[in-house]
């Protein structure tokens, strides 16, 4: 954990990807552990999360697919009510932000909103395993896209 808790501690704004949250929510064998240490961080205030309303609706979606017996509504507290977690609607910047991503590096819709969501709030880094982000060239522009994989 020392490596991602170096970045960590170097980086208040958390932005994070829907898959963190699926690694939680699932306890993932692989990155359950690492996805609680980060939100126990956020939780504790020593890092703000930041993340768009469209995780949740992605999260929800595979609940739904899966036929899951455990109500949705314990999902959606911990999106609206976890401490440090900032939770933001797609309005117009973003959505412009998000399409100039997509059209410029051919990353999928709902990546490019978390992404330019974390940029348009003014994120440190972006945490997610999706490597497809990495395309992102700007190395100057934050949020920096961190692969989760990378800090196991």
């Amino acid at each position: 954990m020392q490596k991602i808790e170096n970045i960590l501690n170097k980086n208040k704004n958390v932005g994070l990807d829907t898959m963190l949250f699926i690694y939680l929510f699932e306890n993932n064998e692989k990155y359950s552990d690492i996805c609680e240490f980060i939100f126990g961080r956020i939780e504790k205030g020593l890092n703000i999360g930041i993340v768009s309303n469209l995780p949740l609706f992605e999260f929800l979606v595979g609940k739904y697919k899966a036929d899951s017996k455990i109500s949705s509504k314990k999902y959606v507290d911990i999106f609206l009510n976890m401490p440090n977690l900032k939770m933001f609607y797609p309005n117009t910047i973003i959505l412009d932000y998000a399409a100039k991503i997509r059209a410029k590096y051919a990353t999928r819709s709902m990546d490019s909103i978390c992404y330019a969501t974390s940029k348009v709030v003014d994120a440190d880094i972006f945490i997610t395993n999706d490597k497809d982000l990495l395309k992102i060239k700007d190395k100057k522009a934050k949020p920096k896209v961190i692969i989760l994989e990378e800090y196991l």
